[in-house]
């Protein structure tokens, strides 16, 4: 299977960054590029080993993911259950580490396309959107954290370019 992954270091707390990262509603639209809806499901109010999360992307892509492993303020692994009918099998892993004067943010991405025959050829094709939605996801990650940084406010709306501050 494919994997992907990305690092920053943001000045937050880890467990700030994994409040940020588990974040859901406007909170988590307002900062993450790739989602218009957040919500968790069946009685679920956070991550933990088998709470389910909505996602409803902008351009209308729906998923459901059930988090298999979470520690809280460290880690959190969740995997496809519905949605995205070409994968065979989907993931998303974020790790957070303390460091100087914040944290260390890696998120990880794997997945395996459905069809054997035409997996060379898909899974050619979806790495570079995988990978291209896995950096503008950090990117704003980090804009979202420095903002909350200075201010101790979440982020008003999602701005792809943090530099404008």
């Amino acid at each position: 299977m494919p994997q992907l992954e990305a690092s920053a270091t943001v000045p937050l707390s880890p467990a700030e960054a994994f409040a940020l990262a588990h974040s859901v509603g406007d909170e988590r639209a307002a900062w993450d590029p790739s989602v218009a809806t957040a919500k968790w499901l069946r009685g679920a109010t956070g991550p933990s080993a088998g709470a389910a999360l909505f996602t409803k992307s902008r351009n209308g892509r729906r998923r459901i993911l059930r988090f298999e492993l979470v520690d809280p303020d460290r880690l959190s692994s969740a995997r496809l259950i519905k949605g995205q009918s070409q994968l065979a099998d989907y993931g998303e892993g974020i790790r957070i580490e303390p460091v100087d004067g914040g944290s260390s943010i890696t998120w990880k991405v794997v997945y395996k396309v459905r069809s054997p025959l035409a997996a060379p050829t898909v899974g050619r094709l979806l790495q570079p959107v995988f990978e291209r939605e896995l950096h503008s996801r950090l990117a704003a990650f980090v804009a979202a954290a420095r903002g909350r940084a200075g201010t101790g406010q979440r982020p008003s709306r999602f701005d792809p370019d943090p530099s404008d501050d």
